[in-house]
């Protein structure tokens, strides 16, 4: 059937990338962020495209770029600085969308980009406008590969549910005629129910055709109803492979030179001599040169906040079988609280810790970005990390001084 999604990735495959692509209907993204953030540092794999729903404000994360969808503070996309992606217009008609391209990293053998569009289909929205917006993403896909990922608010029996509202009846039809593929476990629910609704399966993910997918559910919704979704799609590189970098000593360099008796150094001058100096300083320069193992920055995660994390997944779970107890739910909602006051305290420790390396390292461009960004801010607005601010009542560079300077 075309629903059905492909098995598992050959193992044969090569040159072949990971797309990870995470969804989540987050239900207000402010009090969630600094949970977040904290929680795709536990992740060996962090997400190269994060669909988010429901924001209900602006919403950035550290090393991402956001993009948003016209018209509307409900929908974000956020891919990583490393990740090349062009955002292409939507006709503001059909159910908000976000549609980008996932351009190949440089040197990718696979020079085929991926589209991927992050849509959320409000339960009043016109049946048909899903997929009204879902017809001009497949076009301007063309034939390459698109994964549609978001918060659709359709039933149908197909997924989960009992009965099939106007919409679901519709998206139905639609992935039947056009053969696009269902890449969700049709029989795990992606939203948690309360004592008397079941759980559902609001979210989905499709593509457009075939595709070698690995669909999962993160089983942790950051105090969400939602949980967090993962797909591992088959594809393209993304990112160019961490290599290794040059350190040259360019202080011992001229130092080498100048030590250098004068008859000893060819003359350029010469058109004889003219190879053998070049030949030489090129010695010089890889006597003085370190090769270095350039990585990425992968911050150590903090034990009690997991703690935190695995308490509460196992409230959870034996609430799911008493879904009437209120003590349960309500050690639920304090866990919740707790995680997401330490994790905006780790952030705030965060910030800190990058002030001081700041105030050792005024000359390096990131201090010199983050100068920059303040300076341009309106007083009273202090900048965190990455568009996040905070209220002052004094100009923002005098509050950033505050933070990098020992002085009172």
């Amino acid at each position: 059937m075309p629903w059905q999604k492909m098995g598992p990735p050959n193992k044969n495959r090569r040159n072949r990338g990971e797309t990870v692509v995470w969804q989540w209907n987050c239900r207000g993204f402010r009090e969630k962020r600094a949970e977040l953030i904290q929680y795709i540092t536990t992740q060996e794999k962090p997400p190269h495209v994060t669909a988010l729903q429901e924001t209900n404000s602006y919403a950035s994360l550290p090393g991402y770029i956001t993009f948003h969808a016209d018209g509307t503070r409900v929908l974000h996309t956020l891919v990583p600085r490393s990740v090349t992606a062009i955002q292409h217009p939507l006709p503001l008609a059909g159910a908000p969308g976000i549609l980008l391209e996932l351009l190949p990293a440089k040197g990718s053998k696979n020079s085929s980009p991926i589209f991927h569009l992050n849509v959320y289909c409000r339960p009043k929205r016109s049946p048909q406008a899903l997929n009204d917006t879902l017809e001009v993403a497949r076009k301007k896909a063309g034939r390459h590969q698109l994964i549609v990922s978001g918060d659709f608010n359709v039933a149908h029996p197909l997924w989960g549910y009992a009965y099939a509202n106007p919409r679901g009846k519709y998206l139905h039809k639609y992935i039947d005629d056009k053969a696009w593929v269902i890449l969700n476990e049709l029989n795990i629910p992606t939203r948690t129910g309360t004592s008397t609704c079941h759980d559902t399966t609001p979210d989905l993910s499709l593509s457009n055709k075939q595709v070698t997918c690995v669909w999962r559910n993160k089983q942790e919704a950051l105090g969400s109803d939602h949980s967090i979704i993962e797909n591992v799609i088959s594809g393209p590189e993304l990112v160019r492979t961490v290599g290794r970098a040059s350190l040259t000593d360019w202080v011992g360099f001229r130092k080498m030179r100048s030590s250098r008796h004068t008859e000893d150094i060819p003359d350029p001058m010469e058109e004889d001599q003219y190879s053998a100096w070049i030949t030489q300083l090129i010695q010089d320069q890889a006597t003085c040169t370190t090769k270095l193992h350039t990585s990425t920055d992968n911050p150590c995660m903090d034990t009690h906040l997991l703690h935190i994390w695995e308490a509460r997944r196992s409230l959870q779970k034996r609430w799911k079988k008493q879904r009437h107890n209120r003590k349960l739910r309500q050690r639920i909602a304090q866990l919740t609280e707790n995680a997401a006051n330490y994790a905006r305290e780790l952030c705030r420790e965060s910030w800190l810790s990058l002030c001081d390396a700041m105030d050792n390292h005024v000359s390096t461009s990131k201090t010199w970005k983050i100068l920059r960004y303040n300076s341009s801010l309106p007083p009273g607005l202090l900048y965190l990390e990455d568009n996040v601010t905070e209220p002052t009542t004094v100009p923002p560079a005098q509050a950033l001084n505050r933070h990098t300077s020992d002085e009172p």
